[in-house]
């Protein structure tokens, strides 16, 4: 993307997966795969599209959550884990990075939307 266009402008983060269960009946495995899928792959994508941002001096993120990382589901720990993390990590990188005049972020819920 860089070597053909020369910049960035926007990350969206939309990628995500659920396995769903009740926590007793999980296993390792799902909670793994869901948290590593929705958490991890956020946090990945943010890091390397941040040295961009920063250095370009400008940028966006856009990350699609659930509504199930602020009430939590029947079913859906790992899931609701997952997103409710990915919520405090946009908070914290905001916070953190960008809060001087560089690259606002938002956390898009389903049924809720709020910028961080």
């Amino acid at each position: 993307m860089i070597e053909t266009y020369g910049h960035l402008d926007i990350l969206v983060n939309n990628a995500g997966i659920t396995r769903d269960g009740l926590l007793m009946k999980m296993s390792e495995a799902d909670f793994e795969a869901v948290l590593s899928t929705n958490l991890k792959g956020t946090f990945h994508t943010i890091r390397h599209a941040s040295r961009y941002f920063l250095k370009q001096r400008y940028g966006r993120i856009v990350n699609i959550s659930s509504v199930s990382g602020v009430m939590g589901n029947a079913g859906q720990a790992n899931y609701s884990a997952s997103k409710a993390g990915g919520d405090r990590t946009d908070e914290k990188v905001w916070q953190g990075n960008w809060r001087r005049g560089g690259s606002p972020a938002m956390r898009w819920h389903p049924v809720l939307l709020r910028p961080i």
